[in-house]
């Protein structure tokens, strides 16, 4: 992919501002690839394309931080190295979140509809018969056990 060559962790360590640009990109790319080729599965294809254009730079900072934790044997020295990684990675993040929140909110609803319906029934099952705020504690509860199902699979499939 051609988007892989735009940066590197170097120069995402040393500018990690413009991860965001890059979240940003990497993520409405995704969107437009996943609209134009996969309409009828678009919604998770989306998810899809924007990992796999996030792999290249996420594999190659965690080779960079493993030499890092070969050569470098001060502890605190040690985390301020892999803090910038941290921070590149945090706005990379912060640049698909403002991303696909904006394509949801300027995108016309019957593409947001395609687009955002697995996400949103996702977030409807949760919510399923919880109302008011005397059920906070129930959906807390909901959101809170969900995220440890995710948590397992990713565990799982992590081996």
């Amino acid at each position: 992919m051609v988007l892989e060559w735009i940066t590197n962790p170097i120069k995402a360590e040393k500018r990690p501002y413009t991860m965001f640009f890059i979240g940003i990109l990497y993520s409405s790319v995704a969107i437009l690839l996943s609209q134009w080729i996969f309409y009828s599965e678009a919604s998770l294809v989306m998810i899809f394309l924007t990992v796999i254009a996030s792999m290249p730079l996420m594999y190659s900072t965690i080779k960079l931080e493993e030499k890092k934790d070969k050569l470098i044997h001060k502890e605190i020295v040690l985390l301020k190295e892999h803090g910038r990684a941290l921070a590149y990675f945090m706005y990379l993040f912060f640049g698909f979140t403002v991303s696909f929140a904006a394509w949801y909110v300027f995108l016309p609803s019957a593409s947001v509809q395609n687009l955002f319906s697995t996400q949103t029934q996702t977030y409807l099952n949760i919510n399923t018969g919880i109302t008011g705020n005397a059920a906070m504690l129930g959906l807390l509860g909901k959101i809170f056990f969900n995220n440890l199902k995710v948590l397992m699979f990713c565990v799982l499939f992590s081996f």
